[in-house]
């Protein structure tokens, strides 16, 4: 990467607010290049002066001086452009919604210049200063800088922060990329009105990149305005105007307050360039996340089982559960287009659907009554399932409930392969919780699972009632088990997670060479219970637990269990967070703050999806 830092303002002149509508005053963004600083890696010259003596007999001494010079010149220029120099929202009313667009792309120097390629840059949202003082020739808008993390007009005698416009502009690239490189952006209603810091310009930056390579030359941002009403003159569907934009948000917190009416609202946006690759440098391949497609493919079957089948044979069934009790160890199980119900793996088998379990010709194990604690039961080492679709079909069930449960009778169990199943509406009465797929072991058992897989599930629609919604929740000591490649959405209860690590032993429960990888887990739900993409609970040993590569919301480490305070450092490096700049107590969570995550570094854009 050359290192370049290229400082460009966005100035977005907030909406002058006035009760007149005649009023003239004009809300505009605008772009000032602030500084450039280029630095390229170059030895250093030195000049020297070169003097030796040569001394010969009878002959007196002598000295030759030289001096040579190297003439160093370099041309130094802007890696982007932004375009217009200049918007105007003009005069703004409560609750109207305003779109503004600006364009970020490469330089013609840039595009010219044959050794460099890939731009990254971020984009950050900033108080606005403004000349108070009178009498002056000093220009109308000043400059803002950092100090311990609040932000300060430089001339604070000369100029003061404007009336806080940062909150209610939402920033989204929205030209088409393939594959997309440019961060998701964020909506309006974010931060608060109050004292803006560092860490909320941080939490609330976003992030794009421009590839010349692959003609990626320019990107366009929408600024959207979505304009705050006064308080005690908003509509009555202001909480659903914010909601819009923002479910959590406080529809009160973002009601502005009445004695700044027709005064004027700021806020300057910065673009940053953070990058640039130096063309025909390669870098690695980015990881795909989530479950891939189910390859069907033609399985070998020792038993077939199709619900459309009349009388059983030696080989073929109607019922999932008597192939199981019917075949042999180490034997597959196929189950056909239809409907069953849940069954039990007690001996090491693979039971396989022929099918896409996401499609119309789907294999699909629903349960036969409320009371159905598991749709499929796994007691035993070394067995398979794949390929199937398991769908809680709108019972509530009352009890503890889990789309596929692995639990042990008698020993510890290893090489169970939970793989390319989809995994869907799982619900609890009161009282009870709900889990996509659970690994079980009671308190103190002493069993463990190892060397397993829990890869390339589907698996939503997980709902609680007073209890937790997770999409998997591991619950006891495990050894090299990977929980990779799953798409995980709509966790819900009194609490949940995505993917959730808990025990029940009194005593520190070890975890060896543990994966959280390659996930897609995003809750998709706005509520006000907690959830976290991953929880890893107090009373494990996060040390040997790894969570990276995946596209998730929050983590938690702690909580729940007793803290020994030897739970150790957890590893949550190079995920995407939603943020180009996660943050602890808002994306990492520690409780307590003795339990240690090392999150950093993150990704700047999310990772592309199976």
């Amino acid at each position: 990467m050359l290192n370049e830092t290229l400082i460009k303002i966005l100035s977005l002149r907030g909406a002058q607010r006035r009760g007149n509508p005649t009023d003239t005053q004009i809300a505009s963004l605008h772009f000032v290049s602030f500084a450039i600083t280029y630095k390229k890696n170059m030895k250093k010259i030195l000049f020297g002066l070169a003097a030796f003596a040569l001394v010969i007999a009878t002959v007196p001494m002598f000295a030759a001086f030289e001096a040579h010079v190297i003439n160093v010149t370099a041309t130094i220029e802007n890696a982007l452009q932004v375009t217009p120099s200049e918007i105007s929202f003009g005069t703004t009313f409560p609750q109207e919604r305003l779109d503004k667009t600006f364009e970020v792309s490469i330089s013609n120097s840039f595009r010219e210049e044959g050794r460099v390629d890939d731009v990254t840059y971020i984009i950050r949202q900033k108080p606005k200063c403004v000349l108070v003082a009178t009498g002056t020739q000093l220009p109308q808008y000043g400059l803002v800088t950092e100090i311990e993390g609040n932000f300060v007009c430089v001339d604070d005698v000369n100029y003061d922060i404007l009336p806080l416009l940062c909150p209610y502009l939402s920033k989204h690239e929205i030209t088409t990329d393939s594959p997309e490189n440019d961060s998701a952006g964020i909506n309006a209603f974010h931060g608060l009105p109050g004292p803006w810091t560092l860490q909320t310009t941080i939490a609330t930056q976003v992030a794009g990149k421009l590839v010349k390579s692959t003609g990626d030359v320019s990107d366009i941002w929408n600024i959207d305005l979505k304009v705050p009403c006064f308080k005690g003159s908003c509509a009555q569907d202001w909480a659903a105007f914010v909601h819009e934009q923002n479910p959590l948000a406080d529809p009160v917190a973002y009601m502005a307050d009445p004695l700044l009416e027709h005064q004027l609202f700021g806020c300057d946006l910065w673009l940053e360039v953070n990058g640039v690759s130096v063309a025909g440098s390669t870098e690695p391949e980015r990881p795909t996340v989530g479950a891939a497609n189910f390859v069907a493919g033609t399985p070998t079957c020792n038993i077939t089982i199709d619900d459309s089948f009349g009388e059983d044979t030696a080989i073929t069934f109607n019922n999932i559960q008597e192939g199981i009790d019917a075949a042999e160890t180490g034997q597959t199980v196929c189950v056909a287009e239809g409907n069953y119900n849940q069954f039990t793996v007690n001996k090491a088998l693979t039971v396989r659907g022929l099918n896409d379990p996401e499609g119309g010709s789907a294999a699909i194990v629903k349960p036969s009554s409320s009371a159905v604690g598991a749709l499929a039961l796994v007691t035993a080492s070394n067995v398979t399932i794949t390929g199937i679709q398991f769908d809680g079909a709108g019972f509530t069930i009352a009890d503890q409930a889990s789309g596929i449960q692995i639990s042990p009778v008698d020993a510890s169990l290893s090489n169970v392969n939970i793989t390319y199943n989809v995994i869907k509406n799982i619900a609890t009465a009161s009282g009870f919780a709900a889990k996509g797929i659970q690994w079980f072991t009671d308190t103190n058992s002493g069993f463990q699972l190892s060397n397993s897989n829990f890869k390339h599930n589907t698996i939503s629609n997980i709902s609680a009632v007073t209890k937790g919604g997770y999409g998997v929740q591991t619950v006891g000591a495990m050894s090299n088990v990977a929980i990779e490649n799953n798409t995980i959405s709509n966790t819900t209860g009194a609490w949940g997670a995505g993917v959730a690590v808990d025990t029940k032993n009194t005593t520190l429960t070890v975890m060896s060479g543990d994966s959280i990888a390659f996930n897609q887990i995003m809750t998709n739900v706005s509520d006000s219970i907690s959830r976290f993409g991953v929880q890893i609970e107090n009373s494990i040993a996060g040390s040997g637990i790894a969570v990276n590569q995946n596209n998730l919301e929050t983590l938690l480490y702690g909580g729940g269990n007793t803290n020994f305070g030897t739970e150790g450092t957890l590893n949550a490096q190079n995920n995407w967070w939603g943020t180009i700049a996660p943050t602890l107590g808002v994306d990492v969570f520690e409780v307590p703050i003795t339990n240690d995550v090392d999150f950093t570094p993150s990704e700047v854009v999310a990772f592309p999806q199976n």
